[in-house]
C-alpha cells in the first residue's frame, strides 16, 4: 500500500470514526487525489456509506399506539388506587361514627365553635364533684301527692341525690336558667341530668314523668362565657341521668338554661301537667 493509498484509509477511518463531517472528508480526499501520481489506481472519489454494524438488530422505537397503552393502563391503575383508598376510608368512618353520640361541643362567648367531646372509653379517671347550691328565679308553688303528702320543688333538691324530688317551673321553661354553684373553682369535664320529675307517686302508681313536660336541649354556661349544648332522650320509658363529656374548663359556676322541652301525657286518667322539671344534676372532672 503506497502513500496515497494510506493518506486515504486515515481520512476513511476519521470520517467513519464521525471526526470529519462529509464536506471536510470530500475535500481532504481530493487534495490527496490530486497531488498522487497518475499511474495510481482509480479510487471512487462518491463518499463511502456508514459502516454496517453487526449484531441483533436494535429494538423498533414505540409508536403513538404502544404510548397510548402505556398511559391508559397507568391511569387505569391511578384510578384503582384512588378507589381502594376511598373505600378504606368510608370503612374506617363507619366504624368510627356508629351510633349518635349526644352534641359536646363547646362555642366561645363568641361563638367560635370548640373542640368536640371525646369518647368515653378515651377517658382517664373521673372525680364526681358536689356542688354547694342550687338557684332558680322560677320555681313551682308546693302541691301534694296521691296521698296528700306536701311536695316542694326547690332549686336544691337537685342537689340531694334522690330522683324522685325535683325543680320544677311552671309552663315549658324555655329561656329559664338553674344556677349550680361550687365552692371553689374545679376543672370540669363531664356535666349531665335527669330531664323531668323522675317520680311514680306511691300511693296511684302515676308515672310523673310521662305525666310532666320532659327537657329536650339545655344550655350549660361556665365561668369563662364558653357554652356546651346538650340534647335529651325524652322518651319516657328513659328516666336515666343523661350526661356528656365536654372539653375541660376550669370554673366555680355552671349555668344550665332549658333551651326546649315537650309536653307531657294523660296518666292514670290525670291530664298531663304543664310543668317542666329537673330531678338530679351531676359534674365531674378528672381525677388528681
Amino acid at each position: 500500500m503506497d502513500e496515497t493509498e494510506l493518506r486515504l484509509q486515515e481520512l476513511l477511518d476519521l470520517y467513519s470514526r464521525g471526526a470529519l463531517s462529509e464536506q471536510d472528508y470530500v475535500q481532504a480526499r481530493a487534495q490527496v487525489l490530486a497531488g498522487a501520481r497518475t499511474d495510481v489506481h482509480p479510487v471512487d472519489p462518491r463518499p463511502p456509506t456508514q459502516p454496517v454494524g453487526y449484531g441483533p438488530p436494535p429494538a423498533p422505537r414505540p409508536g403513538p399506539g404502544h404510548r397510548t397503552r402505556s398511559v391508559v393502563i397507568v391511569a387505569s391503575a391511578a384510578v384503582l388506587l384512588v378507589a381502594l383508598v376511598a373505600g378504606g376510608l368510608l370503612w374506617l368512618r363507619s366504624q368510627g361514627t356508629s351510633g349518635s353520640p349526644q352534641e359536646a361541643a363547646r362555642t366561645a362567648a363568641a361563638g367560635k365553635k370548640l373542640e368536640e367531646g371525646t369518647p368515653t372509653s378515651a377517658r382517664g379517671p373521673e372525680t364526681a364533684l358536689h356542688p354547694d347550691t342550687a338557684l332558680a328565679q322560677c320555681v313551682s308553688q308546693p302541691s301534694q301527692d296521691a296521698a296528700g303528702h306536701p311536695t316542694s320543688y326547690e332549686p336544691a333538691l337537685v342537689l340531694d341525690g334522690r330522683p324522685d324530688t325535683a325543680w320544677r317551673c311552671d309552663g315549658d321553661g324555655v329561656g329559664q336558667t338553674l344556677e349550680i354553684r361550687f365552692g371553689q373553682a374545679h376543672d370540669v369535664d363531664r356535666v349531665g341530668l335527669i330531664p323531668g320529675f323522675a317520680k311514680t307517686d306511691p300511693a296511684d302508681a302515676t308515672d310523673r314523668y310521662a305525666q310532666d313536660r320532659r327537657i329536650a336541649a339545655v344550655q350549660y354556661t361556665f365561668d369563662d362565657g364558653s357554652t356546651a349544648v346538650q340534647r335529651f332522650d325524652t322518651d319516657p320509658a328513659d328516666r336515666s341521668l343523661q350526661s356528656m363529656q365536654v372539653p375541660r374548663v376550669h370554673t366555680a359556676r355552671i349555668d344550665i338554661t332549658i333551651l326546649q322541652s315537650v309536653p307531657g301525657a294523660t296518666v292514670n286518667g290525670q291530664p298531663a301537667v304543664d310543668k317542666v322539671a329537673v330531678s338530679e344534676v351531676a359534674f365531674s372532672g378528672p381525677a388528681g
